[in-house]
């Protein structure tokens, strides 16, 4: 008996403890529900209002930058923020256009240089009168080869390598430019300091294949050589004749006589003069030096490609003319035809000069890539950031220096 008390009385207890939880558990629920019901739906909001305010944040904090305006348009329309974001970016970039100097475009030799230069002349931009056909500043004109090798063939000495450097900051070049009032420069060799002015100019450049660049460049200096030298120029070819209807370039004597354009130019160019001049393989430095070369690309507001001739090159280096840049012509007709039915090098020889300029074709590559997200991101800017097309009259497209102000207006 006295067990079986013991045990209903702990069996009560328990029942009573259980019970008073389970009351406790309704209380606390019946407590917590008016405040779930208020949390909520001010949690709902705040995450609504921290996900526009992180989708402005970084649109409205850009610089504008190109490597900040690809990387957005490399991921297309497939965001939530789509619309806000190109709002803010495109807003973004017409900020940093407004604090720009002046245009600059790297010369790179036969990929479309000259080209870039009419426009900016036909659109009334300012630049140098009295130098060069090329929009050059004294320093800043093309230097393909070592001043003995020129001697040595007796060619034309402004293709020497200069033993005065070019205005070697950006500052001293936007001096140069304010102090002349000139609104547009081409660059035919190094880079300033080897770096991007950024901010400063409004930067473009011209990319083409490397081997068709290189088989142009061999026949432009093989042209000037018979302006210069008539027919003394058998060197230059193999055999020193025509086969059929081409020549086919001596490769072994015009690496030696061209190293600096032979051999990896692009790269050069997107360094410093140092780089520019090396004459051993970078000196052991090849992975940092496309690396920097590859970085300096990036930094350029546009880039366009040249040489291929077909129709739709031309549509889409237009776009970015007329819209990244701000010119109402776009550039003229590709003229170029293809440089392997009048040029040419035996087939060991391209694979030789192929693997010999493998950096450029790294250049390349890349330089398509952001030919691509170029257009990519002009189309969104007029799809989604208003008045992106609208250019400024009276200026140098995009580009209204602090001069121009008092006499420009807008459309």
């Amino acid at each position: 008996m006295l067990k079986c008390s013991r045990k209903s009385s702990i069996t009560r207890s328990k029942m009573i403890r259980s019970k008073t939880l389970r009351d406790g558990k309704v209380f606390c629920l019946f407590l917590l529900l008016p405040m779930l019901l208020v949390i909520r739906p001010l949690f709902w909001a705040f995450s609504i209002i921290t996900m526009k305010e992180e989708s402005i944040g970084v649109s409205s904090n850009c610089a504008g930058t190109p490597k900040e305006r690809r990387a957005l348009a490399s991921l297309g329309e497939n965001t939530t923020t789509v619309a806000t974001d190109w709002e803010f970016m495109t807003s973004c970039v017409r900020r940093r256009e407004l604090r720009m100097e002046a245009h600059f475009g790297l010369h790179i030799s036969k990929a479309g240089g000259t080209s870039l230069c009419d426009l900016f002349r036909s659109e009334k931009c300012s630049t140098s009168p009295s130098f060069s056909a090329n929009c050059h500043l004294a320093m800043t004109a093309p230097q393909w080869m070592r001043k003995k090798k020129v001697l040595e063939l007796n060619l034309p000495l402004w293709m020497a390598v200069s033993e005065n450097s070019q205005p070697n900051t950006c500052e001293s070049i936007a001096l140069e430019l304010e102090e002349t009032n000139l609104t547009a420069v081409m660059n035919e060799n190094w880079l300033p300091g080897g770096h991007v002015c950024e901010g400063k100019f409004m930067n473009t450049i011209s990319v083409r294949n490397p081997m068709a660049r290189i088989l142009s460049h061999y026949n432009h200096v093989y042209e000037l050589c018979l302006a210069t030298r008539k027919n003394s120029c058998i060197q230059f070819l193999v055999d020193g004749s025509l086969q059929g209807d081409k020549r086919v370039f001596n490769v072994s004597f015009l690496e030696n006589a061209l190293d600096i354009i032979s051999d990896n130019y692009y790269t050069r160019m997107l360094n410093n003069r140092t780089v520019y001049l090396s004459d051993s393989e970078f000196h052991g430095q090849r992975n940092s030096v496309l690396n920097k070369a590859l970085d300096n690309l990036q930094k350029f507001d546009w880039v366009l490609l040249h040489g291929s001739g077909n129709n739709q090159e031309n549509i889409d280096n237009n776009i970015i003319v007329k819209n990244g840049l701000g010119m109402r012509r776009g550039l003229r007709l590709s003229r170029s035809k293809n440089i392997n039915t009048t040029t040419a090098v035996s087939s060991a020889h391209e694979e030789y000069l192929r693997d010999k300029n493998d950096l450029d074709n790294y250049i390349w590559q890349e330089a398509q890539r952001l030919h691509s997200l170029d257009i990519e991101s002009i189309r969104l800017m007029k799809k989604y950031g208003g008045d992106f097309h609208k250019t400024p009259k009276k200026c140098c497209g995009k580009i209204c220096p602090k001069w121009l102000l008092s006499v420009n207006e807008t459309v």
